[in-house]
């Protein structure tokens, strides 16, 4: 494939031959085990699925409302063919960006474009993603400041929708919450006084975040989508963090519209989750844990 890359060594006569021969079958262990394999499928559990097994009397059944389709659907801010835009947009910060990162970043733009033209196809393909791809991913998202953050964290929210990387980001949270520092809402703990009033135009256009209010709003909006996106209703069952709704109820209070929005499908999914696993719960007894 291209990103597999193939480890030849030098040397003389039939030893070479040899050598070569070890090298490579040693090097395609390796790209085996360093490469996360990605495909469509759909969680076995999901909130529909469970729906017909243990509910396929209920009155929904018989209702045909569009509306009541939309409620059995995760919210998905998914515009895949803006991929290439938001690595432009990472690698035009030279400074930030060397070779090898804007090499495993064009990864992600080709992995996304040949899913959507397949998706169009109605084929279920397996792509694969190397690990270093992902490392270079993490390091962006772990050590940009919050000027720089907007692509980075867009371009994983366009691949949080496809249930294998989002269980990858899903098993600590660890650079979800990294990321949620940097927004300017607090997710901790729900607020007790009106954000507006904390976060007024004047305050929140301050040094330490050195953005402008309509790029933090940028910021914010995407942030929050990423974080809905955990819960797309075909990964593995995810915890409900606390702060994650926090962060929804939070960002209701914010004046822009876009991150009013966001919040509010973020709020939708993670009622969805509750709902799923709920469901699951009270009628399967198989341990979630696992």
């Amino acid at each position: 494939s291209d990103n597999q890359q193939v480890i030849q060594t030098s040397g003389t006569g039939d030893n070479n031959n040899n050598t070569d021969v070890v090298a490579n079958e040693i090097s395609s262990a390796e790209q085996k085990q360093n490469e996360l394999a990605i495909s469509n499928k759909k969680a076995s559990d999901s909130l529909v699925l469970l729906l017909d097994k243990y509910y396929d009397k209920h009155k929904h059944k018989s209702m045909e409302l569009n509306v009541l389709k939309n409620e059995l659907n995760p919210k998905i801010t998914n515009d895949s063919r803006n991929g290439q835009l938001y690595v432009a947009m990472i690698c035009r910060n030279t400074e930030m960006i060397n070779a090898r990162q804007k090499q495993g970043l064009n990864e992600f733009v080709k992995f996304l474009d040949r899913k959507r033209a397949a998706e169009k196809k109605g084929m279920n393909i397996i792509l694969k993603l190397s690990d270093d791809a992902f490392e270079i991913l993490d390091e962006l998202l772990l050590m940009s400041e919050s000027e720089h953050l907007f692509p980075i964290v867009s371009l994983l929210r366009l691949l949080l929708v496809y249930p294998d990387i989002c269980s990858r980001y899903s098993k600590d949270f660890m650079i979800i919450n990294q990321i949620l520092y940097k927004i300017g809402i607090e997710f901790e703990e729900e607020s007790t006084e009106a954000i507006e009033e904390k976060q007024s135009a004047e305050s929140i256009n301050d040094e330490e975040m050195g953005m402008n209010l309509s790029d933090i709003n940028l910021l914010q909006f995407t942030s929050i989508s990423a974080v809905s996106h955990l819960y797309n209703g075909d990964s593995e069952m995810i915890k409900i963090e606390d702060g994650f709704i926090n962060l929804g109820l939070n960002a209701l209070q914010i004046k822009n519209c876009n991150v009013r929005l966001s919040a509010s499908r973020l709020l939708f999914n993670l009622v969805f989750e509750i709902k799923r696993q709920y469901i699951f719960m009270i009628n399967d007894t198989s341990d979630l844990s696992k």
